[in-house]
């Protein structure tokens, strides 16, 4: 039993090992082999050893800001499941300041706008879902719930019918519904 073990830790050490030096396994195996030519014997050169700064070099800034953002969409969810809505509009503002892509924050923040009857700002957040992850029944389902409390009706009917389109059931049910109250 020792055997196995001992391999798979020795594959462990060396896979980190790769990893500090060339940045990831992926791109150690993918690193396409210098041209050979035909009848040649010489043996090619082997690469520089990596300088100091390139194997503990700091994170790139996106990164950092990706973690923030990430660290604040998590303060967010904690401040609206305590029902904190203004707390947890500025830091789910702040995630999606730092992370435009952060598709769960922009969610987070129509859930709230929506919890505080804030309807206008609710369709602006989902318009930044739908920009991220179009086509998505569910974002059309929400975007006829906001439209149903402005009175905007025929708007509403639209987006139930292409959440239905999209294939969203629920919205399917509500399309139909609403259309038979008119």
């Amino acid at each position: 039993m020792k055997g196995p073990l001992l391999a798979v830790a020795a594959t462990m050490c060396v896979a980190a090992l790769l990893y500090q030096l060339h940045g990831s396994f992926w791109e150690t195996v993918n690193t396409p082999l210098p041209p050979v030519s035909v009848g040649a014997v010489a043996a090619p050169e082997p690469a520089p050893p990596p300088t100091p700064a390139a194997v503990a070099s700091p994170a790139p800034a996106v990164d950092r800001a990706r973690a923030e953002a990430d660290a604040r969409f998590q303060s967010g969810v904690a401040l609206q499941e305590d029902a904190k809505y203004d707390a947890a509009l500025a830091e789910l503002t702040r995630a999606t300041e730092l992370a435009p892509d952060h598709v769960e924050a922009w969610w987070r923040l129509h859930e709230i706008y929506a919890t505080t009857q804030r309807h206008p700002e609710g369709l602006a957040a989902l318009d930044r879902v739908e920009a991220l992850t179009p086509n998505t029944g569910r974002v059309a389902f929400a975007r006829a719930f906001h439209l149903s409390f402005m009175a905007d009706k025929t708007r509403m009917l639209a987006e139930l019918k292409r959440a239905c389109d999209l294939g969203f059931s629920r919205g399917c049910e509500s399309y139909e519904q609403e259309r038979t109250r008119r």
